[in-house]
Order: structure tokens, then sequence, then C-alpha cells
């Protein structure tokens, strides 16, 4: 926070560079625990749902963590799993909520797809926004974007990036979401 106030002081520095900066301190030291803390935020909201504003439409929605169980108790009696959901990354413990992998399980495209056949259209935005979110600021390599042939884990080389546009619009969703004065709480 200091480095972006003496940034914003400098008439001369362009907003580009300022966002880069400011997404580089918000999110690459942090950027696991705030991503855990969106998946246990949502977990132990009293209700388990969170109503949010998708940035780029302004579609109001609700993303409800019993569409989450009621894919995995689908899936619990059957051999072929559609998505990656588990006891574990549904019901966390203390412990659990501190695991990286348990909230990816929760957040991945495997679970978007699943919600969308079952027309579960507010969890299933949710999820893929925070997904992309995830894979975006979650490059461990400048060649995992290659790799993985996903144009959002290119590694950031521009001032000008439609990327940081959407972190930009997310993180203002995340602002705007009912628990929004828990997740101030953990940042």
């Amino acid at each position: 926070r200091c480095i972006t106030k003496k940034i914003k002081a400098q008439p001369s520095c362009p907003s580009s560079i300022l966002l880069i900066i400011q997404f580089l301190i918000l999110f690459s030291p942090f950027s696991p625990h705030c991503f855990k803390s969106i998946r246990n935020n949502w977990v132990t909201e009293p209700s388990q749902t969170l109503q949010f504003v998708e940035p780029i439409t302004q579609i109001v929605y609700q993303a409800k963590w019993k569409d989450l169980v009621r894919i995995y108790n689908d899936e619990s009696n059957s051999f072929i799993k559609e998505t990656k959901l588990s006891y574990a990354a549904l019901y966390p413990t203390n412990f659990e909520k501190q695991k990286v992998q348990l909230a990816c399980d929760v957040f991945n495209e495997k679970t978007v797809i699943a919600l969308e056949k079952r027309n579960l259209n507010g969890t299933a935005t949710f999820v893929r926004l925070v997904t992309r979110m995830w894979n975006m600021i979650n490059i461990k390599s400048p060649h995992t974007g290659y790799r993985t042939n996903d144009p959002d884990r290119q590694p950031f080389r521009e001032k000008i990036d439609e990327r940081l546009v959407f972190l930009s619009n997310v993180a203002t969703m995340l602002q705007l979401s009912t628990w929004s004065t828990r997740m101030q709480s953990y940042g």
C-alpha cells in the first residue's frame, strides 16, 4: 500500500503501470491466501449463498454452495466423476481450509461444466470467474500458457492487457459481494 501511495503521488506514472503494480502487490505473494479465503468465506457464510454482480453484463447472480453439494451427492454413487469435488473440498476442517488444492477442486473448469449442464447458472458464473482469476494469477512458469494452450496462463508482458481489466473487475465484484466486510478483514 505504501508503494502505491507513493506512485499515485507522482503524476508522470501511467495508470496502466499503476494497475500492474497494484496487482503484483495484491496478488503475487498472497494469491493462494486470497484464493482460499474466497472458498472459505463462501462455505462459512451462514446461508452459504453469495449474491454478486457479474462484472461484464452487470447481471445480479446468486452462487449457492448447496449446488456444489448437490453435484457431489449425485456423483458419490457413480463410478464416473464429472468433477474433482470431494468431501474434504466441500466440508473442509480448519486444517483443510489451508490447502490450496482443495480450493482448486472447487474452482475449476470441470465444476463449471457440471454446473452449466444442470442449469445452475449463478453458481457456474461465479466458479468460472474465480477459476479464470486463479489461472491468471497462479502462473509459475513463463511456459505454462503455451504448455496448457491457455492464453490466460501466459505471463503478463504488456502494459495494457485485457486480463488486467478482468482482474480489476473481479476484484471489484468480490468487494461488492454479500460477504465483502469479511473479505476485507483478511486483506
